[in-house]
């Protein structure tokens, strides 16, 4: 009797030990650091992991994470998804330590023309590029879109937006972004002819 119960108060000092050496939590490694969302349909899983101060990771420890803003960004499991434009942080806790992720949406929702038509003499050329809105009303900053020409006989147009008078007749240079499209009415007549 005298050995079972040695037996087991050896047990007991043996798993006080062990328990004593296993590895503390010293850090909250997040990955990305930073996400940029353009659009409702995109979703991205973070890679969050607890480690030690040897940088190793204790797969046994799962970190909460919430949005500091859940009209931008929710949170699903690890999964961010966009629900609005704006700016968010993603933080991910455990006891006393905690780590971020940078969230950036920002939802194309209407393109804006410089103008909705005009008349250019042969030889003129003039920017195509719109502004773009996010769907609060917000302009954000321009993005790399397409740019073209209904009949490039009469304008021709550069990727980056830049359309050039090339003969008289009516047309019409369309800018598409995402899902969103535009375009400008536009009219060139004959240049005039230089004074002798």
């Amino acid at each position: 009797m005298a050995s079972f119960f040695r037996m087991w108060m050896f047990l007991g000092l043996f798993l006080l030990f062990v328990a004593s050496c296993a590895p503390e939590p010293a850090a909250i490694d997040v990955h990305p650091p930073f996400i940029k969302f353009n659009n409702l349909k995109r979703a991205v899983t973070l890679d969050v992991s607890v480690q030690d101060e040897n940088g190793r990771t204790l797969s046994h420890i799962d970190p909460m994470l919430h949005s500091s803003d859940p009209g931008i960004v929710r949170i699903e499991g690890k999964t961010v998804y966009p629900v609005g434009s704006g700016e968010a942080v993603v933080t991910a806790e455990y006891e006393e330590l905690s780590n971020r992720c940078h969230v950036l949406v920002e939802l194309a929702d209407k393109l804006v023309p410089p103008m909705e038509k005009i008349t250019v003499p042969v030889g003129t050329s003039f920017s195509t590029k719109p502004k773009i809105y996010n769907e609060k009303g917000k302009e954000i900053p321009y993005k790399p879109m397409i740019h073209y020409s209904m009949n490039p006989d009469l304008i021709s147009v550069t990727p980056s937006g830049l359309a050039t008078a090339l003969a008289p007749g009516k047309t019409a240079v369309v800018a598409v972004y995402l899902r969103l499209r535009t375009e400008i009415a536009v009219e060139v007549v004959p240049a005039t002819p230089a004074k002798p």
